[in-house]
């Protein structure tokens, strides 16, 4: 539901891109992906491919395509959301509560004018916002445990030397009795 929300409120900033739209909802994304490269439009072109990645199942390709078309324009929303949702899908902590948390300040900043448009936008960054959270406590959570495993195992290594130690070391003279 909030993919199929967002997609009708991105229609409107993606004007530019209504020849692959019916290729898109199609799941055309070869054809649509063709269309989008003939875009004479470069940020338009970027906010197409990284919307044909993410809804085709490449979110490493729509990370890279929303980050590129960010460079060109850093408020576009629909990149933005591109962008979040991909770094969440990518397990990228950091990366995914900092474009969540730029989604949903872009999403409140937008214009009264499109009150049902923001509000679609702001719940979707607050759903991402959640998820990104969750993510970074879920990857702090796994560091530590590891961490905790890296010094049992050292403790154990540590323990078997001395043990090795004591049983080969113990009673051998480095001279020889004449």
């Amino acid at each position: 539901m909030e993919a199929f929300v967002l997609t009708l409120a991105s229609l409107g900033m993606q004007a530019g891109l209504a020849s692959s739209r019916p290729l898109l909802e199609a799941e055309e994304y070869y054809a649509a992906w063709k269309a989008v490269c003939g875009e004479p439009d470069e940020l338009a072109g970027w906010r197409g491919k990284s919307e044909i990645l993410y809804r085709a199942g490449d979110p490493a390709g729509a990370f890279a395509a929303a980050r590129a078309g960010l460079a060109i324009d850093p408020v576009q929303i629909d990149l933005i959301y591109y962008a979040a949702g991909s770094a969440i899908w990518l397990e990228k902590g950091p990366e995914a509560v900092n474009y969540s948390e730029r989604l949903l300040r872009t999403a409140v900043a937008m214009g009264d004018e499109s009150t049902g448009e923001r509000q679609a936008w702001v719940e979707a960054a607050q759903a991402f916002a959640e998820r990104s959270k969750a993510l970074e406590e879920h990857e702090s959570k796994l560091s530590r445990t590891v961490s905790k495993l890296k010094a049992i195992s050292l403790g154990w290594v540590a323990l078997w030397l001395l043990v090795l130690g004591v049983l080969f070391g113990h009673g051998k003279s480095s001279r020889p009795v004449s």
